[in-house]
Order: structure tokens, then C-alpha cells, then sequence
């Protein structure tokens, strides 16, 4: 069954969210940091430079040597061309899309069929601070699967912590501790299963590994577990494993 084709209304301005950002992130990415070999107080071509009081940028007031200058001078463009640890781009943003297969951790109705098992698809944007933790907002759905005469179906917006280690060359793994605000939908014969929608906030936790076979692509292997609120059954947990690519800028 098409995920596309069962995506509801409520869930469109989420999708719009991350789209949004999957847009905005490169263009912060590129304006966020100073052009390769320019600076602030570099000189136009056929006029010395000047220092900060008009004096020639060769005259050092403070008695430095040369030297140390250079040093100053190539530390502060670096400093201003890696920006805030939340500024998109340096390698440590990612743009991801997973699908694979969920699991609904339901009770199946009996004299019905059930097939509590379905596609699973997530879009996600996400942030480093640095190599070994970050942030991650991901757009996620569950499915539809057959329950109880009808059908059940859960979506919603997960805001994740993500930790990451090296394994190898090439190779990571990493961990996801967040939470889902989510919405499902079961549906049935009334006579025997609770009908109707809920809505509410979950925990959310993953872990999976990460291939980087090229240094702006990468292969995922992910594993992970949303709680969502049920009509009928409360919290109850779905969950996912899926495969996915991630391109990093």
C-alpha cells in the first residue's frame, strides 16, 4: 500500500516543515560562511592594505613579528569560515531518506484478519554540533495496516539527540533518544474495536550503522521504536527497520 497515498491532511504542514529545511539548510550552508581566500579586511586590487588605524598592514604597533601575523590573519579566516556549531554545512548536516518495513506491537482481534506489518518511510534533516553528537527532525509514517475489520494507521513529527561513533574507516554507528508527537487512526467494526483518532507524545529511541562510500553519500542501516497513543489500547509501541541514503554537505 502507497505510504504517499495515505498521508492525511494534519500531516501536511509537518512535510512542509521538512521540506522546507531540506531547501533552506544548503542556502544557510553557502551564505553562512566567508568566500574561500577572501576576508573582511582584504584590500582591493591596486590599493595597500591598511591596518585597523590606516597605518600599512606591514607596520605591526604591537611589535609582533611577521610570523605571527600570517598566523593571526589565517586563524581568524579559518574561525570565520566555520561559523556557529549550529550553522548548517561543514560536512556535519545531513538530508536523509529512509523505507523499510514497520511493525505494529497491536492486538489482533479475533475472527478478523490482521496484518500488523506494513511500509514504513522517513525524511529527516539533520544538524551535528559536532563529530559525535547533534540533532535530528525527522518526518515519519507507519503505514496502514489491517486490524479488527479495518484499517490502523500512525504518523507524526520526531525531534531526536544523536550520538555517533567511528567503527572503522568509513564505517559508524549511532544512537537516537527523543520524542514523537504523533497521530493515529483506527478504524473497524465498531462491534468489536474502538474507532477513532489520538493524538500525543511518545518516546522515541534508534540505533543504527552508517557507510560513507563517498564523502558527501552515505548508506543507512536503522533500527528504531515510536510509542504512539491508540484509541482503544493506549501506548502502544510500532516498530521499524528500514534502509536509507543520507547526503551530507
Amino acid at each position: 500500500m502507497s505510504v504517499m497515498n495515505t498521508l492525511p491532511a494534519g500531516l501536511l504542514r509537518p512535510a512542509i516543515l521538512v521540506a522546507a529545511l531540506a531547501v533552506a539548510l544548503p542556502v544557510l550552508a553557502q551564505s553562512g560562511g566567508a568566500a574561500p581566500g577572501t576576508s573582511p579586511d582584504a584590500a582591493s586590487p591596486g590599493q595597500p592594505s591598511t591596518g585597523t588605524l590606516g597605518a600599512p598592514a606591514s607596520s605591526d604597533p604591537y611589535g609582533s613579528s611577521p610570523g605571527q601575523s600570517a598566523d593571526t590573519s589565517a586563524s581568524g579566516s579559518g574561525g570565520q569560515q566555520r561559523g556557529d556549531w549550529w550553522m548548517p554545512g561543514q560536512g556535519r548536516t545531513s538530508i536523509g531518506l529512509n523505507v523499510g518495513r514497520s511493525n505494529f506491537h497491536m492486538p489482533c482481534v479475533p475472527g478478523f484478519a490482521c496484518d500488523r506489518r506494513d511500509v514504513y518511510a522517513a525524511i529527516s534533516a539533520r544538524n551535528m554540533a559536532n563529530d559525535m553528537f547533534g540533532g535530528e527532525l525527522a518526518l515519519v509514517h507507519m503505514g496502514n495496516i489491517e486490524r479488527g475489520g479495518g484499517n490502523t494507521s500512525a504518523y507524526g513529527l520526531n525531534l531526536s539527540v544523536v550520538g555517533k561513533t567511528p567503527v572503522m574507516s568509513g564505517l559508524g554507528a549511532f544512537a537516537k533518544l527523543g520524542g514523537v508527537w504523533g497521530e493515529t487512526r483506527v478504524g473497524g467494526n465498531s462491534a468489536f474495536v474502538t474507532t477513532g483518532k489520538d493524538r500525543g507524545f511518545g518516546l522515541s529511541l534508534g540505533a543504527g550503522l552508517t557507510w560513507d562510500f563517498t564523502p558527501n553519500l552515505a548508506a543507512v542501516l536503522e533500527w528504531d521504536r515510536y510509542v504512539f497513543h491508540f484509541v482503544g489500547t493506549g501506548r502502544d509501541a510500532v516498530h521499524t527497520t528500514s534502509l536509507g541514503l543520507q547526503w551530507k554537505y
